[in-house]
């Protein structure tokens, strides 16, 4: 691609030379950009699980890609590792009729090793049939490998889809998504 002074080229699978001209103080090239996804997914029709009042950990069950093996998630364990370096953490979870609700980026599965918030939500947990979002990033530089895990801070709890309600649209259901891009070489 190739367009407004802009050339994208394949790298390969996932990734991207990205030349921008320079002048005037920017400008330059991000070459291979390295980026990973984990989600929660759940089979058509399932919702995303029972909500419960107050902070809670998300489900993160599947790498969708990770082509420079920059996280890991274990089976079992709802979090995500990541190798030393220096990210950009972005996440998003959505919340069913739970009133008031915002999502965390968190060290431990408890409150006390919050290292970020995401944007603070509400949806009408009596009424309307309307699913919100919280959505957050940060930028980590770790020394060494870390866990990570979203957490979820929920007024009202609700059981079997306070999660996410399914679309039943016969595809894959994603409820909690993580996208982690690696900032190494990455002038911005």
């Amino acid at each position: 691609f190739t367009g407004a002074g802009v050339t994208v080229t394949d790298a390969g699978s996932n990734q991207a030379n990205i030349t921008i001209p320079g002048g005037g103080g920017g400008g330059g090239t991000a070459q291979n950009q390295q980026v990973a996804l984990v989600v929660d997914q759940k089979a058509t029709t399932i919702d995303g699980g029972t909500s419960t009042a107050g902070w809670q950990e998300r489900t993160l069950n599947t790498e969708v890609y990770d082509e420079n093996e920059l996280v890991t998630i274990t089976a079992g364990d709802d979090g995500f590792n990541l190798v030393a370096g220096e990210y950009l953490i972005e996440w998003s979870a959505p919340c069913f009729r739970g009133n008031r609700h915002q999502t965390a980026l968190s060290t431990s599965t408890a409150a006390a090793g919050i290292v970020a918030v995401g944007n603070t939500a509400f949806n009408d947990g009596s009424g309307d049939e309307a699913q919100t979002f919280s959505s957050g990033s940060w930028r980590v530089d770790n020394n060494v490998a870390q866990t990570y895990h979203i957490l979820h801070n929920i007024q009202t709890a609700r059981a079997d889809d306070g999660l996410g309600l399914a679309s039943d649209s016969g595809q894959a259901e994603i409820y909690t998504q993580v996208k982690i891009t690696n900032l190494a070489g990455v002038n911005v």
